[in-house]
């Protein structure tokens, strides 16, 4: 039955991404323009960005990272400093958060790419924890513990972003341009190098694949989506404080990916709008207290049953591919 309903999915893969782009669209209309359930709406998005950044490095590289919310902060950081200082709004603060981000990928993947396995993760870690210090020292930049305050709603030629439905709708368009970009990129001569290194890094080595540029290459692009998420989220909320892009947040953003599916496009957006609507059901029962319990029995689980997540080992193209195959084989044996 599953397998069906795969094959099917495949077969108007189109129509199924047009269908849920609509329901999407949609959204504020179907909830009645309730602000509380557009307000999950918006950080859902925001958090949809983040686990298709991560994907970049972890599930299509195979780069397990526990830093991923210092490039998330560093976004955040950058469009709250230009719009608090220099008074900038979008697109500058977006482009800024990008590039901010985007440079500090590189500079982490310069001096650390060439590790592998446990000890790439534990630098990544380390990363996120410098990031947060140095966040909280800086006070003649950042204002230390006290965050940055007052960070005006987003602001595109004169047309604000004042009210959860408009930040809803800016923030979708940014979740359809991450997909854009990653979907591009993982079906480039670029993407195709990139998997075959996470597949195997000798084999892809022997034929020519430069493995720490495309490594490298994926890492920066990564950190850049994030930096885009981190702006969204200071020009959403108003406030930014260097606790909201801890460990704990790194944790969050990787248990997204990994429910959703590693290396999975659907699956990031799947994983990242679960795990922002479950607190607020937990919340709606009385068991938000219980929300890392809970989190940590379906990851257990998972793990058991789906250890690629719930979509981690659905390739639609190779279904497609197989089906065509199947119904030619078919014919061949019908035509004998």
């Amino acid at each position: 039955m599953i397998r069906k309903l795969i094959s099917l999915w495949a077969k108007y893969e189109k129509w199924v991404t047009l269908v849920l782009v609509a329901l999407a669209v949609l959204f504020p209309v179907i909830s009645g323009f309730n602000r509380y359930v557009v307000n999950i709406g918006v950080m859902a998005g925001i958090y949809a960005i983040l686990t298709l950044s991560l994907n970049m490095m972890t599930g299509y590289t195979g780069v397990v990272t526990l830093g991923h919310a210092a490039f998330y902060g560093l976004g955040a950081y950058a469009a709250g400093i230009l719009n608090w200082r220099l008074g900038l709004n979008v697109p500058l603060t977006f482009i800024a958060a990008m590039v901010v981000s985007g440079l500090f990928g590189l500079l982490l993947g310069l001096t650390t790419l060439q590790l592998s396995g446990r000890y790439l993760t534990i630098v990544t870690l380390s990363f996120c924890e410098i990031i947060r210090i140095l966040l909280i020292n800086l006070e003649w930049l950042t204002r230390g513990p006290l965050g940055i305050t007052n960070i005006k709603k987003a602001n595109l030629f004169g047309f604000v972003f004042n009210t959860a439905t408009k930040n809803y709708y800016l923030v979708l368009a940014m979740v359809l341009l991450s997909v854009f970009i990653v979907h591009r990129v993982m079906n480039s001569r670029t993407g195709r190098a990139i998997i075959a290194l996470k597949n195997d890094e000798t084999a892809a080595s022997s034929m020519s694949v430069n493995v720490f540029a495309y490594k490298l290459r994926a890492f920066c692009i990564s950190s850049a989506i994030a930096g885009l998420a981190g702006a969204l989220y200071a020009h959403y909320i108003g406030y930014i404080d260097p606790n909201s892009f801890g460990f704990t947040q790194s944790i969050q953003i990787l248990s997204m990916g990994i429910l959703g599916g590693l290396g999975n496009i659907f699956g990031s957006i799947f994983g990242a709008v679960s795990l922002s609507v479950l607190p607020e059901l937990l919340r709606s029962i009385g068991l938000e207290d219980f929300r890392q319990v809970i989190y940590g029995v379906l990851l257990a689980l998972l793990v058991l049953i789906r250890p690629m997540g719930i979509f981690g080992k659905i390739n639609l193209r190779h279904r497609r591919l197989q089906d065509s195959l199947q119904l030619a084989g078919e014919g061949e044996e019908a035509e004998a």
